[in-house]
């Protein structure tokens, strides 16, 4: 989970390092990848059922407080959206298409914090 957070923190430079790392995890164990992305998928989906006011609903309670916290940076289109990338990234590796584009896209769609972007909650 601490790597996640510090990717969705990261510049492109080192989502796309995290990429690489990924891809090569894949040319040697193609369910490690799927085990992150599950674990990315549910952190998201944590992070929406916080946002909508329903944190009793989250599965990794020890995250709670991290949660909330970053929930104020995202609004409710911007973490659908990537609950969606990601599901449609491990889709299409289960499909055979280039593990290395599929990541690198999936690093780029990871949305930035709003303060950061200076956009208001939506």
């Amino acid at each position: 989970i601490e790597r996640l957070l510090n990717i969705t923190n990261a510049d492109c430079e080192e989502r796309f390092t995290y990429a690489t790392e990924l891809v090569a995890q894949f040319s040697r164990r193609k369910g490690a990848v799927q085990e992150v992305l599950d674990l990315w998928l549910d952190f998201w989906r944590d992070l929406l059922l916080v946002k909508v006011g329903c944190s009793e609903a989250i599965t990794d309670v020890d995250l709670e407080a991290t949660l909330v916290e970053m929930a104020r940076g995202y609004n409710l289109t911007q973490i659908r959206a990537f609950i969606n990338s990601i599901q449609a990234a491990g889709e299409q590796l289960r499909q055979n298409a280039n593990p290395r584009l599929v990541l690198e896209v999936l690093m780029l769609s990871i949305p930035r914090r709003e303060e950061a972007i200076g956009v208001k909650d939506g």
